[in-house]
């Protein structure tokens, strides 16, 4: 049973900071941070063929994080331009290439766990694991 509708409801909130420093008149530092979190229900991330929702009667039992959703973002990169003094053929060769290596860190994606079975006996088949502690 699939349901598809344009009912969807969700948020996402925010924050991006950046700092930029010039510590010479050839190195320049810039970095930045983003935090945001997307929250929805009933995440497409795939085609609409098939099931959304672990149970269509109640689309707020599956209101979480955006199946895309990464947490923290955080760069850092160095520009660093070479200074070759002279009138030479080298100098002309070697002066003003720039170097920037950039680092990049991010958190991973949300993970979905479901048990491929329909234990809801709802059709779908999306049914998340239920575990309780001490419970075998």
């Amino acid at each position: 049973m699939a349901i598809s509708d344009q009912g969807g409801n969700g948020n996402d909130n925010g924050l991006l900071a950046s700092i930029q420093h010039r510590f010479a008149q050839h190195y320049t530092l810039l970095s930045n941070y983003a935090y945001s979190h997307c929250i929805n229900d009933g995440d497409t991330n795939t085609e609409l063929g098939g099931p959304t929702y672990q149970n269509p009667a109640n689309r707020a039992g599956d209101r979480g994080s955006c199946s895309f959703d990464v947490r923290q973002i955080s760069n850092m990169s160095v520009v660093a331009t070479s200074q070759v003094n002279g009138s030479g053929w080298t100098a002309r060769l070697l002066n003003q290439w720039q170097l920037s290596p950039l680092i990049s860190i991010h958190s991973g994606n949300v993970l979905n766990l479901t048990t491929g079975t329909d234990n809801s006996l709802n059709g779908v088949g999306l049914d998340r694991p239920n575990a309780v502690p001490g419970v075998a």
